[in-house]
């Protein structure tokens, strides 16, 4: 009877031995946990916008938008944005933008590709099966330990790239990025991580355009020493360019222009002519257009119609030059240099006031 006494003694004093254990170990758990919470915090990076501001919001006034755009087109582009960032952490680290930070959790704009322009640079095109880390681009900013970094008049703007037929049905609001450190998204209450996003996207309008090329043929006089020199660029033919645009009231009334491509067509690096080894280079507003290569050009829009005269540099250029050939080169009268150039324009973008 004694001894079972003594042993009931014994593992009671064990049992609380073994309860103060836990004890001091949950306390020592509980305070591991609050030294890293608070470092965490000490070391976490912070970006925030001019008065402190994590989480800044526009509302879009109006978007239109090319129903007739083809796959491909970048077919809407936001206003280029412009702010105040001010970014400091514990430790030396450089700041990334996650693009598009939500994109499984937000609602995005059916049969789109969603682009970001960040600080100039293009971040490209992001689709919704895409991971976080391959939409995290390291901005070149380096924060160190301590110390602020201010980036004034950082400038960014997002776009959208058609796949299919759009409908933005169900779409309130798109996080465009969040500023954080290499370690992926601080989703603390408490964090302060710059983010910025748009809503408004219920005020889409669309509109269809349809383009008409006149005057294609380029067609002038040129003395055979300017040919020789290839200094002739006297043009007597303007092409112009008319676009007729159809919609909604309210959208055409917003359009004050249409941009799109505009190409030439030909063959090799420079247009043939109507004169045996002559080419011309054709020269857009100081920019040498290349046969079959798209340039983009803007035609201004009033009450859903438009047009734009585009007037050219050409100049000729001699391939073959021996005695007396070619012949016309050698003649003593002037020689009408003819050229039959096929014109195409496509637009792409609607521009709003």
């Amino acid at each position: 009877m004694l001894l079972r006494f003594y042993q009931q003694g014994v593992d009671s004093r064990l049992n609380k031995i073994m309860d103060f254990m836990q004890m001091k170990k949950t306390v020592s758990l509980i305070l591991f946990g609050v030294i890293s919470l608070a470092s965490s915090k000490v070391m976490a990076l912070d970006c925030v916008g001019a008065g402190n501001v994590v989480l800044d919001s526009v509302v879009l006034d109006r978007m239109v938008y090319l129903a007739n755009a083809s796959n491909g087109d970048i077919i809407w582009r936001s206003d280029v944005f412009t702010r105040n960032i001010t970014c400091s952490s514990g430790i030396t680290e450089n700041v990334y933008i996650y693009a598009y930070p939500f994109m499984g959790a937000e609602t995005l704009p059916q049969n789109v590709e969603m682009g970001l322009i960040f600080d100039g640079v293009d971040l490209g095109t992001m689709s919704t099966g895409s991971s976080l880390d391959s939409r995290r681009k390291d901005t070149g900013w380096r924060v160190t330990s301590g110390n602020d970094l201010v980036k004034n008049g950082v400038t960014f703007q997002t776009y959208l790239k058609k796949t299919g037929d759009i409908s933005t049905a169900g779409v309130t609001s798109i996080t465009l990025f969040q500023l954080d450190g290499v370690g992926g998204l601080n989703t603390m209450p408490s964090a302060k991580n710059y983010k910025f996003n748009i809503s408004g996207w219920n005020n889409v309008g669309t509109i269809n355009c349809n383009p008409t090329v006149t005057n294609s043929t380029f067609s002038f006089t040129a003395l055979t020493d300017q040919a020789f020199a290839g200094s002739a660029t006297n043009q007597a033919n303007h092409p112009t360019i008319s676009v007729a645009c159809s919609g909604g009231s309210s959208s055409l009334n917003m359009t004050q222009s249409i941009s799109g491509r505009l190409n030439l067509a030909g063959a090799g690096s420079s247009f043939s002519t109507n004169k045996t080894g002559l080419t011309l280079n054709i020269f857009y507003e100081g920019t040498e257009l290349i046969p079959n290569n798209d340039i983009i050009v803007t035609i201004p829009i009033t009450a859903g119609n438009g047009n734009k005269t585009f007037q050219f540099d050409v100049k000729p250029k001699l391939s073959t030059l021996q005695l007396n050939n070619p012949s016309w080169l050698f003649s003593t009268t002037d020689e009408a240099i003819t050229s039959s150039i096929p014109f195409s324009f496509t637009p792409t973008l609607v521009n709003l006031n």
